[in-house]
C-alpha cells in the first residue's frame, strides 16, 4: 500500500468583488471553465472533477459562472447591489512514496493575482467571476516520474468556492467545486546543459614493457555536482560516456577498457620506445558535441631504480605548557633521488595506531599544514603525546615518529621545592654536633654556606 503525503502549500484567498447594486442572499454556482496559456476547456458543471494537465509557468485562467437570489425581492427584479466573495485553496498531494514529490511554495498569495478579479454581469442575475494565475515553479522532479511510475511532478487539489456573506454562518450555503492540477515540470525553463570538461589524467613515463592505466576519472561536469554519478537513486544526472584512442606514436596500441563499472579507465601494454598519446572523448547524451583531452606516455629502455626517501622530525625537545602552540618541521626529510615529496602529519597512540573519534577533541588540535612540510597544533591537556609523519615520493614511503610532553600551567616551571623545619634541624645537628672531619678541603669550604641559611632560619622561629 502506498503512503499518502498531504502537505497544504496553498493559502486561502478570500476578496470581496462588489457591483452597484444591491445585497445579494444566496449563490449558485452554474458552472465553470479553465483556460491554459489561453487555451479553453470544456464548460463543466460544479459536481465535475476535472482534470487539468498544465506545465511551471503556464498561464491559468478560471471562469466561474453564478446565478444570484436577492433577499426580500422578487426573482423578477434584479438586485441594486451584489457583494460576492470566494476562495481559492490548492493542495499538493504527494502520493508515490519515497522520495517524495517536490515541496512547491504555495500558488498564490492573497491579493496577489496577475489582474484583479472581475465580475461581470451577463444577464438578469447571472455574474460570471474571472481570475488568473501562474502555475508555480517546482523545487525539483519527482522522483516517482524519473522512475517512470508516473507523468506529472506534483499534484494539486484546487478548491473554489464563492458566496454573498463576508461572514457566512454554519447554517449559510457556500457552494463550491474541486479540480485536479497535474504539473510537470517545463523542460524550456531548464538552465542550460554545458558540456563537460574532459580530463585525460597527467602524462608519465614508463619503461618498455609497462602496463599503463589511462585514467580519466578526473573529469567535470557541472549538473554531476554534489553527489556520486555512480549511485542508481539519483536520476536527475549526466549519464557520461567515455571513448578512449590511440592518436599517435611508433606502434598502434588501442585502449582496452576491462571493466565496464569503471569507463572512464582504460589500459595500454606498451613494448616498442617512444612517445605516446591518447585521447578521450567525453559525451554526456545532451549536447551533440563531446569534450576531448589528450595524454602522453613516453616509453623508455628502462627506468633508473627508486630509492626511498628518509623521514625526520623537527619539534619540541622539552616539556610544553598546556596552551601552548608548537610547530613540527619536517624540512630535515631527503629523498636520495632528488624526487619532490609529499607530506602528511596525524597523532597516532603510543605504538602507532588510529586514534578513536572520540579521543581526538581532548588531544592536540591541528591548527594548519597537515600536508605540507610543517605543521602546527596546540596543546590543550597535559598529558603524552605521539605524532607520525608520513612522507612519500610518489611510489615510496618513510616514516617518523616524534613524543611532545605537555604539563599543567599550575607546575610547569617548579625547580625546587622549600625544606621543612624539621629537615633544616637535622641539618643543624649534623653540622654543629658531630666531631668527624670534614672529608675534604672542599667539602668544607661549603659548609658555612649550608648553615648560614639553616641559622638565620632558626633565630626568626626564636623572635617570633
Amino acid at each position: 500500500m502506498r503512503k499518502w503525503f498531504m502537505v497544504v502549500a496553498g493559502l486561502l484567498l478570500a476578496a470581496g468583488v462588489n457591483t452597484a447594486f444591491g445585497q445579494a442572499r444566496q449563490v449558485f454556482i452554474e458552472a465553470y471553465q479553465l483556460f491554459v496559456n489561453g487555451e479553453a476547456g470544456p464548460l463543466l458543471p460544479p459536481t465535475s472533477l476535472y482534470d487539468l494537465r498544465v506545465q511551471e509557468q503556464d498561464l491559468v485562467r478560471l471562469d466561474v459562472y453564478v446565478r444570484l437570489e436577492a433577499e426580500g425581492e422578487g426573482q423578477s427584479q434584479e438586485p441594486q447591489r451584489v457583494d460576492l466573495y470566494y476562495e481559492k485553496l490548492s493542495e499538493w498531494v504527494s502520493a508515490f512514496g519515497p522520495p517524495p514529490g517536490p515541496a512547491v511554495p504555495r500558488d498564490t498569495a492573497e491579493n496577489q493575482f496577475l489582474v484583479a478579479p472581475v465580475l461581470e454581469r451577463l444577464g438578469a442575475w447571472y455574474y460570471r467571476i474571472r481570475l488568473e494565475y501562474r502555475v508555480p515553479l517546482l523545487n525539483g522532479p519527482n522522483q516517482a516520474r524519473l522512475r517512470g511510475e508516473i507523468d506529472f511532478d506534483a499534484l494539486y487539489y484546487v478548491r473554489v468556492r464563492v458566496w454573498a456573506q463576508s461572514n457566512p454562518g454554519e447554517s449559510d450555503p457556500v457552494p463550491g467545486f474541486w479540480f485536479r492540477m497535474y504539473v510537470a515540470e517545463n523542460p524550456a525553463l531548464l538552465p542550460p546543459n554545458p558540456r563537460p570538461f574532459a580530463d585525460a589524467g597527467a602524462s608519465v613515463t614508463v619503461a618498455a614493457g609497462s602496463t599503463v592505466t589511462l585514467n580519466a576519472g578526473r573529469t567535470f561536469d557541472a549538473s554531476n555536482v554534489g553527489f556520486d554519478i555512480m549511485d542508481p537513486n539519483v536520476f536527475v544526472k549526466d549519464w557520461l560516456r567515455y571513448v578512449w584512442e590511440w592518436v599517435s606514436g611508433p606502434q598502434r596500441v588501442d585502449p582496452v577498457v576491462s571493466d565496464s563499472r569503471y569507463p572512464w579507465l582504460a589500459q595500454v601494454t606498451l613494448e616498442v620506445v617512444g612517445t605516446y598519446r591518447y585521447r578521450v572523448f567525453v559525451y554526456d547524451d545532451v549536447n551533440s558535441e563531446p569534450s576531448t583531452a589528450d595524454v602522453t606516455i613516453e616509453v623508455v629502455p628502462y627506468l633508473p631504480a627508486n630509492y626511498p626517501p628518509r623521514a625526520a622530525i623537527s619539534g619540541p625537545t622539552e616539556p610544553v605548557v598546556v596552551g601552548t602552540v608548537i610547530t613540527l618541521d619536517a624540512s630535515g626529510s631527503t629523498d636520495p633521488d632528488g624526487d619532490e615529496l609529499r607530506y602528511r602529519w596525524k597523532q597516532t597512540d603510543e605504538v602507532g595506531g588510529d586514534l578513536p573519534g572520540e579521543e581526538l577533541t581532548n588531544m592536540f588540535q591541528p591548527l594548519g599544514g597537515l600536508e605540507s612540510v610543517r605543521s602546527q597544533w596546540q596543546a590543550v591537556r597535559p598529558g603524552t603525546f605521539y605524532f607520525l609523519l608520513i612522507v612519500d615520493d610518489g611510489e615510496l614511503v618513510a616514516t617518523a615518529r616524534t613524543t611532545v610532553e605537555v604539563v599543567s600551567a599550575l607546575t610547569a616551571g617548579e625547580t625546587a621545592t622549600a625544606a621543612s623545619d624539621g629537615e633544616l634541624a637535622a641539618a643543624e645537628e649534623s653540622a654543629g654536633g658531630s666531631d668527624r672531619e670534614p672529608a675534604g678541603a672542599c667539602g668544607g669550604s661549603f659548609l658555612p654556606l649550608v648553615l648560614v641559611p639553616a641559622g638565620v632560619r632558626l633565630m626568626r622561629g626564636r623572635i617570633r
